[in-house]
């Protein structure tokens, strides 16, 4: 009986050791692909964007806002959370997350398989042309997002309406907006 049991330790801490060895490999397979594909160089151009971004459209709306002290505070308030956003996402508080998900989330084959395609020339091209896909989808969501605004104030201003006046809330209602 205690030869079973000493086989089936050994055997469980053998299953361990390969369990633990197989997830160091992915990580280090998930990070050399995080690597492959620039996941730092393009979180740092994503924030830059999303600064300028914010910059332009802060811009945009400043001849609609009201000037004076409050407009400047509320400045200082988002180039502030901005700087918190930039310091929170940044690459090197991120990185083990992402390593993390990718391990976590392909096998072992699907990761090398990524990572000879980014090593390709056709992997390569894509990873070239990655900030430019990524800026382009950052205008069109911006650009449909501005489209939105005139129907969410007017959506708000009807309901701001409805409750000066004590009616009902809209919010159970449909088709309304």
């Amino acid at each position: 009986m205690n030869l079973l049991v000493g086989m089936l330790a050994v055997f469980l801490v053998g299953c361990s050791q390969l369990v633990m060895a197989d997830d160091a490999s992915r990580r280090a397979l998930a990070e050399e692909l995080l690597d492959l594909m620039g996941m730092k160089q393009q979180t740092q151009q994503t924030m830059t964007l999303m600064r300028h971004m914010q910059e332009t459209q802060l811009e945009q709306m400043r001849p609609q806002q009201p000037s004076g002290p409050g407009a400047d505070q509320a400045d200082q308030i988002r180039t502030k959370t901005m700087d918190i956003m930039e310091e929170e996402l940044s690459w090197e508080k991120m990185k083990d997350d992402y390593v993390t998900i990718y391990a976590e989330t392909f096998t072992e084959e699907e990761l090398q398989g990524a990572v000879e395609f980014y090593r390709s020339p056709a992997g390569r091209k894509w990873i070239e042309k990655m900030p430019e896909l990524t800026r382009r989808s950052l205008e069109v969501s911006q650009q449909r997002a501005q489209s939105l605004t005139p129907r969410i104030l007017d959506m708000y201003k009807v309901e701001m309406d409805r409750t000066r006046e004590g009616g009902p809330s809209s919010s159970g209602e449909s088709g309304e907006w």
